[in-house]
């Protein structure tokens, strides 16, 4: 059913707006996944960059690959920077709370408009304790009634800092990019 779920919102997601520019940035971002085998959360390769839409949209894009041979993308639109910039400070707030208690649970914390093409998304931000002394942000993409959790991207505090710094840069658009054209010639 996942499969099915995953291709019904590709297909939605690749109607009529296109990248028109994709300018990767470097950044010491590291999304995590779920390691069965080790039983903890590990990084894993974590991609970002700026992408201009057609619909004139400006986005961060941040891609994780995953083990086996997908990727999960998340895109954070411009437009919306504070919405996310609340659920992350929420995400803060929440880890000292669950730190000072030793608390280990999951609960979702809010939802943030997010670039769709042709319909409206989301993103879907979530407090999860990996035990009562590490605690991640787990950020999953949902549209049409669907969240795609078992795609969601895991930040532990140090790399939910660094994806706040991230989109504050987007919001003022203070993230430096360059074309590779002018540079490689």
């Amino acid at each position: 059913m996942n499969v099915l779920r995953f291709c019904f919102l590709a297909l939605v997601l690749v109607g009529c707006t296109t990248i028109e520019q994709s300018t990767r940035i470097t950044t010491n971002l590291q999304a995590k996944e779920y390691n069965p085998i080790s039983a903890r959360y590990m990084n894993r390769p974590t991609f970002s960059s700026i992408e201009k839409m057609s619909d004139s949209s400006t986005v961060l894009a941040i891609s994780r690959d995953n083990y086996g041979n997908t990727a999960s993308p998340l895109r954070f639109s411009k437009d919306n920077v504070s919405g996310y910039i609340l659920l992350i400070d929420k995400y803060f707030e929440w880890e000292k709370l669950a730190m000072s208690r030793g608390d280990a649970i999951t609960k979702e914390m809010g939802k943030a408009n997010s670039w769709g093409n042709t319909i409206s998304g989301s993103l879907k931000f979530t407090f999860h304790s990996g035990n009562s002394a590490i605690h991640y942000l787990s950020i999953s993409f949902c549209a049409a009634g669907t969240c795609l959790d078992d795609q969601a991207l895991y930040f532990d505090s140090k790399n939910t800092q660094a994806l706040k710094g991230l989109l504050l840069q987007l919001g003022s658009g203070a993230v430096k990019t360059e074309s590779i054209d002018s540079v490689y010639k």
